[in-house]
C-alpha cells in the first residue's frame, strides 16, 4: 500500500484518512490531500450529483467502503479542484498521486472503492 497519510492521523487537529482500493492496490491519503479538491466545487442549480452527492450528503459512506461509480468524474473533480484549492492545508502532490492511482486503475479496468476512517 502507498500510504501518504503517515503522521496525518496523529497530528492536531485530528485528521481523517481515506483509503482508495482497486482490485490489487491501495493508496491512503489524509483528508487535507483530498477534501479541499472536492470542497471547492459548487452544486448545480438542482443540487449535488454523482460523487459530490455521496460526499456531501451521504454520511453512511464514512464508516463503510463505498464503490466509486464513475472514475472519470472523480478524476476530473480532483484535477480541476487541485488547481483551485488553497495550498495552506492542501497537499497538491499527494492529490496528484491519488489522481495517478485512479487513472491507472481505470486504464486496467479495475473498480475503485474508498473508505473514510
Amino acid at each position: 500500500m502507498n500510504d501518504l497519510s503517515l503522521g496525518c492521523a496523529d497530528s492536531y487537529p485530528v485528521h481523517d484518512v481515506y483509503t482508495f482500493s482497486d482490485d490489487i492496490e491501495r493508496i491512503r491519503v489524509c483528508d487535507h490531500d483530498f477534501e479541499p479538491a472536492i470542497d471547492v466545487h459548487e452544486p448545480a442549480k438542482d443540487g449535488w450529483h454523482g460523487f459530490c452527492l455521496m460526499y456531501h450528503c451521504n454520511l453512511e459512506w464514512c464508516d463503510t467502503e463505498f464503490k466509486i461509480e464513475d472514475l472519470d468524474e472523480l478524476i476530473v473533480l480532483l484535477e480541476t479542484g487541485a488547481e483551485k484549492a488553497q495550498p495552506s492545508y492542501f497537499d497538491r502532490e499527494n492529490c496528484y498521486s491519488l489522481i495517478v492511482f485512479l487513472k491507472e486503475a481505470k486504464s486496467k479496468n479495475r473498480s475503485v472503492s474508498v473508505l473514510k476512517e
